[in-house]
């Protein structure tokens, strides 16, 4: 049951917002990611089940850390006699194969009894992720996804390079750019990752490895056009949110055609849909990078800029996630 870590992390860390009565009041409480350490996890849990006895409601991670200690938290207070209602909202999971799969299952199973209602970030979710877990689809609710640039990434002038920009980890599938940066051995690739290391048969035009949480925006910020080249094989949404802090930065995207990429960009409006083969990267990068199509270019740069503003902000999502706290702690 693997989920994101890193950048894009939902609510940029572990948070756990607890609502007392009346259901309005809000308290967050922040605890930072810390490289995911057991005994932060351990840690969590406890304060999880510490801060549950005066809520009614609990809005917890899905994704808060590699033992998932959130949905352990949620699994201890099934059998609390007045427990809180709980919202489990953020990445959901990929499935595990073989005996983990099993357990993964398992736990699920367990735990849902406890929860009362899961928020997804895309609507494909809506039907894959009941389906894929077995859980009843009137629990599942959709908040769509936010960008996460912060205010001094977006004052410091940087000057447009040329180069393509791709970068993440979790559920990327570099491959097809790569052989499309093959094709196009004119133009500059960078590619921040640590996931080609092993791989000896780069092309000479492609720049890639690990960059800081700084490099890495500044990077995306300065480049002609950003790819979030996503696995096709998923049965959960990925990378929304290297897309959305691209769109929010001005830059021209181009993303394949996975879970959740048409709830944010509309193809050839705010950006450019492709099928994820090299052939496809190619036809778009190209489209991007010529002088004559600056004019379209131009439009789907500032149509992503406004509607990232005005639909795919953190308050916004947060709205969403307050409601269905809201609903299932009134009980409609």
């Amino acid at each position: 049951m693997s989920s994101s870590g890193g950048i894009g992390t939902t609510f940029n860390g572990f948070r756990v917002i607890g609502f007392k009565h009346p259901i309005d009041t809000i308290e967050t409480c922040y605890i930072p990611p810390e490289k995911h350490r057991l005994v932060d996890e351990i840690h969590r849990v406890f304060q999880i089940l510490g801060q549950s006895g005066d809520k009614t409601c609990l809005i917890l991670n899905s994704a808060s850390g590699r033992l998932q200690p959130d949905v352990l938290a949620a699994l201890c207070l099934r059998i609390w006699r007045r427990r809180p209602h709980i919202v489990l909202a953020g990445d959901m999971w990929e499935p595990s194969g073989g005996l983990r799969g099993h357990v993964e299952s398992l736990v699920v199973r367990m735990v849902d009894s406890a929860i009362s209602a899961y928020v997804v970030h895309t609507s494909d979710e809506l039907r894959a992720f009941p389906e894929k877990w077995g859980i009843r689809s009137e629990k599942v609710h959709w908040a769509p996804y936010y960008h996460y640039v912060t205010s001094d990434i977006l004052e410091q002038d940087v000057q447009e390079k040329g180069f393509v920009f791709s970068g993440g980890n979790s559920k990327r599938d570099y491959h097809p750019l790569i052989e499309a940066a093959r094709m196009l051995p004119d133009i500059e690739f960078v590619i921040a990752t640590n996931r080609l290391e092993k791989r000896t048969d780069i092309p000479a035009n492609v720049t890639f490895g690990p960059m800081s949480h700084v490099d890495y925006y500044l990077s995306m910020k300065s480049a002609a056009a950003v790819v979030t080249p996503i696995r096709t094989n998923l049965v959960r949404a990925a990378g929304q949110q290297t897309y959305l802090n691209a769109m929010r930065l001005g830059r021209p995207v181009i993303v394949n055609d996975t879970y959740g990429v048409r709830d944010h960009i509309r193809d050839n409006v705010d950006g450019i849909i492709v099928d994820g083969s090299p052939q496809s990267y190619r036809d778009a990068i190209c489209h991007v990078l010529d002088p004559a199509n600056e004019k379209h270019v131009r439009s789907m740069v500032e149509s992503a800029l406004q509607r990232v503003e005005a639909e795919f902000t953190r308050s916004r999502y947060l709205e969403r996630l307050y409601d269905v706290a809201r609903t299932v702690s009134s009980g409609s």
